[in-house]
């Protein structure tokens, strides 16, 4: 799916937003018909280094796309996840893989 799918459809929901690492992800679940749902990740960072991997860079390796972003101001990062993927969880793990 291209990253403009990711950002819209019959019904949105934001199920969830964490902030972690210097990035703010909102989860948002896309609903196109009646048992038609496609759960996204959207990233933004908000912070940023000049030594390591770029977070940007980082998050494109991780299969997210750069887009404009209908649930953040201006741009972010997004691709899809499984409805059960627990935000939280998947946010600090790549904020401690970019510390590193």
């Amino acid at each position: 799916m291209r990253a403009s799918d990711l950002h819209s459809a019959l019904k949105t929901t934001v199920n969830a937003e964490v902030t972690e690492g210097g990035i703010h992800y909102k989860q948002v679940r896309l609903q196109h018909g009646k048992d038609a749902f496609t759960d996204t990740l959207h990233a933004r960072p908000n912070s940023y280094s000049c030594s390591g991997v770029p977070t940007t860079d980082f998050l494109h390796f991780l299969g997210f796309s750069r887009s404009s972003c209908a649930y953040h101001v201006g741009e972010c990062y997004c691709r899809e996840v499984s409805p059960d993927q627990d935000v939280a969880v998947l946010a600090k793990a790549i904020g401690s893989a970019l510390e590193k």
